[in-house]
């Protein structure tokens, strides 16, 4: 078999709202995302451009991750696991509700352990 001719490989760069607008005919990609990092983005990019997404990167500017860091002495457990979202640029409400969960089940059977819970002196 001879090789007539190959596919390119181009590189996209957008928000999923401007990924959806582009016009990527029979290329390879290789996709920039320019928006906050969350669970299962590159699977809706790959939903969005079709098979011929090779490479999903989030692309995040610096000065978005250096304006969320900040002091955490004294912050609860579930506001530093939020401001470590934040600062990994990961938007997604449910990993903090589920943070928030396991944290509550963990104190729960510590004090069922140690027979601390309500109503024991």
């Amino acid at each position: 078999m001879r090789l007539e001719k190959g596919r390119r490989l181009r590189t996209l760069t957008g928000t999923l709202d401007e990924l959806r607008n582009a016009e990527v005919g029979n290329d390879w990609l290789r996709v920039r995302v320019t928006e906050a990092r969350r669970p299962d983005l590159a699977d809706h990019v790959r939903e969005i451009l079709g098979p011929q997404c090779v490479d999903v990167m989030i692309d995040v500017p610096d000065e978005q991750t250096n304006r969320r860091r900040t002091l955490r002495s004294g912050r609860a457990p579930g506001e530093l696991f939020a401001a470590y979202l934040a600062d990994l640029n990961i938007d997604d409400p449910r990993l903090v509700t589920m943070f928030d969960d396991l944290l509550a089940e963990q104190h729960s059977g510590i004090e069922q352990h140690s027979g601390t819970g309500p109503g024991d002196s």
